[in-house]
């Protein structure tokens, strides 16, 4: 791999980033940078320009036996080397996972975190982006 010299400006997409402070138990493995940003800030000591494959596909159910949606969803997958990411992003949701179940299941939770936060908040205490995603909601999910 080229070492990218300290001055070069780099105008790119998302690139995946390590850094020292990563590999000692840092929350910040698998964070996705704007590499002109961490290279300015010399917090870069490895990159890996990562080109995620994204794949249609479709979630069923949730899980859940009180919980149902009215219809399949649409989902995206994006597939990197070794992780996955199961998006819909309608409503901002992203689970992951080294495989597309596992990242399926952990959409499925994040639907169901979603449902339960929101649907216990009265409509006076919900802001613009909430409501719009609690209508979404009812317009998708039995229960």
């Amino acid at each position: 791999m080229d070492k990218i010299p300290v001055n070069k400006v780099v105008n790119s997409g998302i690139y995946r980033l390590y850094s020292g402070q990563a590999f000692e138990g840092s929350d910040s493995i698998g964070k996705r940078y704007n590499i002109g940003e961490a290279l300015k800030s010399g917090t870069v000591n490895m990159y890996v320009q990562m080109h995620p494959n994204a794949v249609p596909g479709k979630m069923y159910d949730l899980g859940a036996d009180d919980i149902k949606l009215k219809e399949p969803l649409d989902i995206i997958y994006k597939i990197y080397p070794g992780e996955v990411l199961a998006l819909f992003p309608e409503l901002e949701l992203v689970g992951e996972g080294d495989t597309e179940m596992q990242a399926l299941e952990d959409l499925k939770c994040e639907f169901l975190d979603l449902y339960e936060y929101i649907s216990n908040l009265s409509e006076d205490k919900l802001g613009k982006g909430p409501k719009a995603w609690k209508d979404i909601l009812q317009r998708i999910l039995q229960s």
